[in-house]
């Protein structure tokens, strides 16, 4: 009988503890808190502060612009070669392919100015039509 008492005192302590591990976990409701870590001390930089500007920014610029050119061509404007087909002028050899409503929309440097239906006309539009000359 000894025996079977002794199985029977720890089964109540399995019990038992069992019990206590589960109103434990369930009593309050809560979860337990976890410890918040300490906060580090950092290094603290090592470079000091940057100096003051000592200029005064400006709002206004400071050359006028001009509304014409200030200096002459140095050379003279070439002829516009024409096609033999009777199409659109050439592009001179001597002239990019960008960049034309520059002198021939104001007729700067005695270029052409432009007809009055190429006003709306972009500047990659010049090549659509016009070929460059060889």
């Amino acid at each position: 009988m000894k025996k079977a008492a002794g199985r029977y005192l720890v089964a109540m302590v399995c019990v038992a503890i069992a019990l206590a591990v589960f109103l434990a976990a369930c009593s309050s409701g809560e979860e337990a808190a976890t410890p918040t870590p300490k906060p580090t001390a950092t290094a603290k930089p090592t470079a000091a502060p940057t100096a003051k500007p000592t200029a005064t920014p400006t709002v206004a610029p400071t050359v006028k612009p001009t509304a014409t050119p200030t200096t002459a061509p140095t050379t003279a404007p070439t002829a516009i070669p024409s096609p033999t087909s009777g199409g659109p002028p050439l592009i001179p050899a001597t002239h990019s392919t960008s960049g034309c409503p520059v002198c021939h929309s104001a007729g700067i440097g005695g270029a052409p100015k432009f007809p009055d239906n190429h006003a709306s006309y972009t500047d990659g539009m010049c090549t659509g039509c016009h070929q460059k000359a060889t």
